[in-house]
């Protein structure tokens, strides 16, 4: 059976304050019960294979960091609300419609403690630009 050892050990990803949410409502799986998916290998997108372990249980701590150098306070204001949205709808992976996915975000310190810049209002005579930076970025 093909493992999740190309995402990190064994032991589940060691990605501070992200933590996967158990899913609620109706058809989700109870915790440490098994689930089917397909996986690719990825060094060339073949060799696709079927697999049946969930790659992570709900309640698996990952641990991160995120860090801006020499960012303006228009950066710090960015930043802050992508952490920010990041808490109120992140997810890992799909099937986010059945709870599967889910996580819950603590940042420490608070991302937009002293904050005090709308980067919105700035962008936004810019808008088509910044989206298309922000698409670059996905490349």
């Amino acid at each position: 059976m093909p493992t999740a050892s190309r995402w990190g050990s064994r032991q589940g990803l060691r990605l501070p304050g992200i933590r996967v949410r158990q899913a609620r409502g109706g058809g989700h799986r109870p915790s440490g019960t098994v689930g089917a998916g397909v996986g690719a290998e990825m060094d060339n997108g073949s060799d696709i294979a079927s697999f049946e372990v969930e790659a992570v249980a709900p309640g698996t701590r990952f641990e991160s960091w995120v860090q801006l150098d020499r960012g303006s306070e228009l950066d710090r204001a960015f930043a802050a609300d992508v952490l920010a949205e990041l808490g109120r709808r992140g997810w890992l992976g799909g099937r986010t419609a059945s709870g599967h996915g889910q996580i819950s975000v603590v940042a420490a310190p608070d991302p937009s403690a002293g904050v005090g810049v709308d980067w919105r209002s700035r962008v936004a005579d810019r808008r088509d630009d910044a989206l298309a930076a922000l698409r670059g970025l996905a490349c």
